[in-house]
């Protein structure tokens, strides 16, 4: 049996030292084993030269077993037999000793489908079992099986082997019948096994029977009704890249050759799936990750979570009978779209910097000789004398440095750029200011330690840094961030002039109207339910 070791050591061990439980759960995934194991068990308790770990699997009882007419070990599909009739002449038949073996033996196949009644007919039997009674329940779904029949047995969960060990197993079965069969095709009978070795074993006969020669990918695909793999890949690159067209043309080919189209939302969802690994764990998570590495770089993991939330809900619908090619175009458009859309950041550092009633960066300063220059020079007029000269080229001269206001708006405009996260912290900053040593000093409100604590990290601190020396041409002597004492605080968060206050409705208006709140209206089918114009100081939260 392929993976099940800790369950046959445990059942071995309690055959050969005569400690066998009354009724035992046999649960997981189908193919892997359980009903074979429960008939192994079987003749383990009941081998003439038992019971033992092993079996012998020669003598008359273990024939018997294996060929399914021993009169001792009783298998019933409980899927077919699930009333309480079925149950009651099983409970009748458990009251007589075996006729020669030592355990009557019954296995229950599928046995989460009996009725309630049905299990409580059981329930009796198992509360005072006969010494000679083991009852085996073989199940897909243990959750359906009560709890008071789950507390009266030892489960025993199976797990699905692993994609190396199921490869491996299938290499091993295809040399034993002198099948010649390539790694491509081995890894396609992996993916389409889903964990289950009887599945493997039977998309191998079923290759088997139409290859006339060696086994590739391509007969592998063609067998089994797979989706071409270039088609895949196409799809996958034309809608994580935003090109709606390219990819929709990929589902008309496939819809005009006559294939599955939900097997192909299944193949693209192993494909999105295999993106994101490659994109968090690199090109050796996936075998085929060295061809995935450029288009796992050029995606955000949002877009790449994204896109498999789409393609599992669209598989969903087309398993309950959908209409698959509308289904599947609508789902391409909604995966391309998400290509085009901005990062989430990168919105909420622009809101911050200057967008969506956040301040913005004061306006920059006109070139010298402008006309807004010469009517911002005190007792210049804003036209020359006839006689004058051009002025001359002023020579360099440092970088007006913005103070107040400006400083702090100049700032949350670069780090913004920097590292949006750190933008949404400075939002709370009342001010800021350089002082005379050099160091850009940076005021929150009395009550901000939050913010300060995330402006005080090294990653923060850097960000600040680099935003400090694009807004003042020159990188401050250090970074310094401090809260305001009470008096700064009442005076930072007394109220504005009434009559300067915009109304509730002009505040929701100016932010329907913009268009970073709009593009997130549009991403997440947001609502806006309220809104107010902060006072200076107000703890944004």
């Amino acid at each position: 049996m392929l993976g099940q070791r800790a369950p046959i050591r445990a059942l071995g061990a309690a055959a050969e030292r005569g400690e066998v439980a009354a009724a035992y759960i046999f649960s997981g995934t189908r193919g892997i084993g359980k009903t074979t194991i429960a008939r192994i068990f079987a003749k383990a308790l009941n081998c003439e030269r038992g019971p033992a770990a092993d079996c012998c699997g020669e003598c008359t009882p273990c024939r018997e077993i294996a060929e399914g007419r021993s009169l001792d070990v009783v298998e019933l599909d409980a899927a077919t037999h699930t009333g309480i009739d079925d149950i009651r002449e099983l409970r009748e038949a458990a009251q007589y000793p075996p006729g020669r073996d030592r355990y009557r033996v019954f296995i229950l196949d599928e046995a989460h489908q009996l009725s309630q009644a049905a299990w409580n007919g059981l329930l009796k039997i198992l509360e005072e079992p006969p010494s000679w009674c083991v009852f085996l329940f073989c199940t897909t779904e243990p959750h359906r099986i009560p709890a008071t029949i789950e507390s009266r047995a030892l489960h025993f969960a199976f797990r699905s082997p692993p994609p190396s060990a199921l490869a491996a197993h299938l290499r091993d079965v295809a040399a034993k019948e002198g099948i010649e069969i390539d790694e491509g095709a081995i890894e396609l009978l992996v993916r389409a096994a889903n964990g289950s070795v009887r599945d493997g074993l039977s998309a191998l006969d079923q290759v088997r029977a139409v290859a006339e020669g060696p086994i590739d990918a391509d007969l592998v695909r063609e067998a089994l009704g797979l989706v071409p793999g270039e088609a895949v890949d196409r799809w996958l690159r034309a809608a994580l890249g935003g090109d709606a067209a390219a990819a929709l043309r990929v589902i008309a080919d496939l819809d005009e050759e006559g294939q599955d189209l939900r097997a192909f939302t299944a193949e693209a969802l192993a494909a999105v799936h295999r993106v994101g690994l490659v994109r968090a764990l690199g090109k050796d998570a996936v075998p085929d990750g060295p061809d995935l590495v450029d288009l796992a770089g050029k995606l955000a993991p949002e877009q790449v979570a994204f896109a498999g939330k789409v393609l599992d809900e669209t598989e969903g619908r087309l398993r309950a009978g959908g209409p698959q090619r509308i289904l599947l175009d609508l789902a391409t458009l909604r995966i391309a779209r998400v290509a085009d859309l901005a990062p989430l950041a990168d919105l909420a550092g622009r809101a911050l910097a200057g967008g969506g009633g956040a301040p913005g960066p004061s306006p920059p300063a006109p070139p010298v000789g402008s006309r807004e220059d010469h009517r911002s020079r005190p007792g210049g007029g804003s036209r020359p004398g006839p006689s004058a000269a051009p002025p001359p080229a002023p020579a360099p001269s440092p970088v007006a440095q913005p103070t107040g206001d400006g400083l702090l708006a100049r700032l949350l405009e670069e780090v913004a750029g920097v590292r949006a996260p750190v933008a949404a912290y400075l939002r709370h900053a009342t001010g800021a200011r350089v002082r005379d040593d050099g160091i850009l000093e940076i005021v929150l409100p009395a009550r901000a330690v939050v913010w300060e604590s995330r402006l005080r990290e090294p990653a923060a601190a850097a960000a600040l840094r680099t935003a400090a020396e694009r807004a003042l041409g020159r990188s401050p002597a250090g970074v310094e961030i401090r809260r305001s004492d009470e008096a700064d605080a009442r005076e930072a968060s007394s109220p504005r002039d009434p009559a300067r206050r915009k109304s509730r409705r002009q505040v929701l208006e100016q932010v329907r109207q913009d268009p970073v709140v709009r593009e997130i209206f549009d991403r997440f089918d947001a609502v806006l339910l309220d809104g107010h114009e902060l006072s200076p100081g107000d703890d944004a939260r």
